[in-house]
């Protein structure tokens, strides 16, 4: 009986320490979504469906202390460089509409939310990132090579050196 106790108490503590250091450390699978440091990325909105060769409509170099690609596109908004809506779901947000400055001039993004969508690229090579079931849609462009996103806008960390690309894209039933 003294021994029965004791391999249940043995095995108690042992799942709790193991608990304990399973909470203390990084999950490095967990979704990181950057930090608030500051770092400089760029932004590049892109023509409709030019997956295959990019034409940039509009571009930016930003230095920001964004943690995520959301709170990017709102410090670009504050800024007055683009125009940004977004809704808010259960996964996060999500873009409803964007556009872009040239002087006082707004070109809106527009597009048919029954048959399109505003596509989400970066240039992160993380695994967790990357939309690999939309590899058909990765581009290069100046000096980066971009992947579908397959984190959300409010997930989807901002990195230093890294590369955002927003293109309305056509889905592919």
């Amino acid at each position: 009986m003294k021994r029965h106790v004791l391999s249940i108490v043995a095995v108690v503590f042992i799942v709790t320490a193991l608990s304990l250091v399973f909470v203390a450390c990084d999950n490095p699978l967990a979704p990181n979504t950057g930090d608030d440091s500051q770092k400089t990325v760029s932004v590049y909105l892109l023509a409709p469906d030019c997956n295959s060769s990019p034409d940039v409509l509009k571009s930016f170099e930003v230095t920001t202390t964004a943690a995520n690609v959301h709170d990017l596109l709102l410090q670009l908004k504050g800024e007055k460089k683009i125009s940004y809506a977004f809704s808010e779901s259960s996964y996060g947000a999500y873009i409803t509409s964007l556009g872009y400055y040239d002087g006082e001039t707004l070109t809106d993004m527009s597009y048919n939310a029954s048959t399109q969508f505003i596509a989400v690229y970066h240039s992160i090579d993380r695994a967790d990132l990357i939309d690999y079931g939309q590899s058909s849609n990765f581009f290069d462009l100046a000096t980066f090579n971009f992947k579908s996103s397959y984190a959300g806008i409010s997930s989807l960390p901002v990195e230093n050196g890294e590369a955002y690309a927003f293109m309305v894209n056509t889905f592919s039933w």
